[in-house]
């Protein structure tokens, strides 16, 4: 009966106040210490940097793992993501000596989150451009209704504005308005 009855065995490690070389002697897997030092360590950018350099080996150990490339992937996406004030080129010059595949997942990892960024400015961008457009096309359509005249330059200048409140402001003089030239002053 005694072997049904399971042992644990517990550990208590305060990671915020547990001494660098305590830290790394932790009887956990070194993955798993790596990753508390990084949540530990990424609001303090110099105490990172710093402290980078003593967590190579197990960075290099990582590389090798058959899902390594999957997890420095994992753990470097949160780094660039939480570390606010990182200094990514001294980051990167750290891992690249050492642990070169981490190097470049590093360079990989910042490229895909600018992308991501662009890719958001971009549609950011595409969806005011389009509202514009789309307000710019719906004041003609309202001129063009009450059979006003558009000149050329005046329908040049409602399909070059990009400015919404003015557009919206010239849509509403246009139900009212007695020409094309009341509406745009």
């Amino acid at each position: 009966m005694p072997d049904a009855i399971p042992d644990f065995r517990y550990l208590v490690l305060d990671v915020r106040t547990t001494a660098g070389a305590e830290f790394r002697r932790a009887p956990i897997p070194h993955e798993a210490k790596l990753a508390l030092w990084l949540m530990r360590e990424i609001r303090d950018a110099v105490a990172f940097a710093a402290g980078l350099s003593n967590w190579l080996d197990v960075i290099a150990r990582l590389e090798r793992h058959p899902r390594g490339r999957e997890k420095l992937t994992r753990l470097l996406e949160y780094v660039l993501q939480a570390g606010e004030d990182m200094q990514l080129s001294e980051i990167h010059a750290i891992l690249s000596e050492a642990a070169p595949i981490a190097g470049g997942i590093l360079m990989t990892t910042i490229a895909d989150q600018l992308r991501a960024e662009g890719k958001a400015v971009g549609l950011a961008e595409g969806k005011a451009v389009g509202l514009a457009e789309g307000k710019a096309q719906a004041l003609l359509t309202i001129l063009e209704a009450r059979e006003l005249v558009i000149g050329a330059g005046q329908r040049a200048a409602i399909l070059g504005c990009d400015d919404v409140e003015l557009l919206d402001r010239w849509t509403r003089r246009a139900i009212s308005a007695n020409s094309v030239a009341d509406v745009l002053e």
